[in-house]
């Protein structure tokens, strides 16, 4: 289970979970994937080969929760089009366009 620490736009915004450990994101039988919100749940497929990623059909359960960050998050992962794994172990989504990078680990 991967845990969001992060998110580094390039225009030098640094997005950080409100609440710790809520936003997690984890990978099933190689085509599905799974993840926690500050608020809801949600889940979909997911393509990876060869440093490049994607996250399609994510659907999410539907609690309204004041000041969620939920959509940030789930646009994250729709943004996402590379993968990469850092020394210290860490799982890095590079964002479409060279717009930013988010952190798990």
């Amino acid at each position: 289970k991967w845990v969001w620490v992060s998110t580094l736009y390039n225009d030098e915004r640094v997005i950080e979970p409100k609440q710790a450990g809520k936003f997690t994101l984890s990978f099933t039988n190689g085509k599905n994937f799974s993840a926690t919100t500050d608020c809801n749940s949600m889940g979909g497929s997911f393509s990876a080969n060869d440093g490049r990623i994607t996250f399609t059909d994510i659907a999410s359960t539907l609690m309204f929760c004041e000041g969620s960050q939920e959509t940030e998050f789930m646009t994250m992962l729709r943004d996402a089009s590379g993968y990469h794994f850092t020394s210290r172990g860490e799982l890095i989504l590079d964002l479409k366009f060279d717009s930013g990078s988010v952190t798990f680990r």
